[in-house]
């Protein structure tokens, strides 16, 4: 599975603005249903939850749930700002869902998605099912969540 991730420009802006701490607000994992492949200036434009639930539509099953992401940490690795939390992520060990994409969203701003900002969506590259068990996401140990890139 390739796996990509698109951070969004106006996360980039909150974090040098001070509006959004990486290491101590809170972050969520959210599912979707439609890949995010497609990464155009409408998608880089996307700054809230419901920016990604409207394109992407969230997964749902009665065991499905958002996720709190644990162990935050932000290192540098080379030219890479690495973002990355506990893993395994799990959604639920008796969930029938299929996922092309997971959302990542700081549910520490606003309260609610018209107002939960988006920091990145990550793209799995296919679409991922699970039937009547555990839907887990292993976080890549070398890249994280996400990572961005100075050059």
């Amino acid at each position: 599975m390739a796996v990509t991730s698109h951070v969004y420009p106006k996360a980039v802006k909150a974090i040098l603005d001070k509006t959004m701490d990486l290491a101590t607000d809170s972050f969520v994992a959210v599912l979707y249903t439609s890949s995010a492949a497609t990464w155009s200036s409408t998608q880089e434009g996307y700054q809230y939850s419901s920016d990604l639930i409207s394109a992407y539509t969230e997964c749902a099953d009665s065991g499905y749930s958002r996720q709190s992401l644990t162990s935050l940490s932000v290192t540098v690795s080379g030219a890479k700002v690495i973002f990355t939390c506990g893993s395994p992520i799990s959604f639920g060990s008796d969930v029938t869902i299929t996922a092309a994409a997971m959302g990542i969203i700081d549910e520490s701003i606003g309260s609610a998605d018209a107002s939960w900002p988006a920091l990145c969506i990550i793209d799995f590259g296919e679409n991922v099912s699970s039937t009547d068990g555990t839907w887990e996401y292993t976080v890549d140990g070398t890249n994280g969540l996400a990572y961005f890139t100075s050059s």
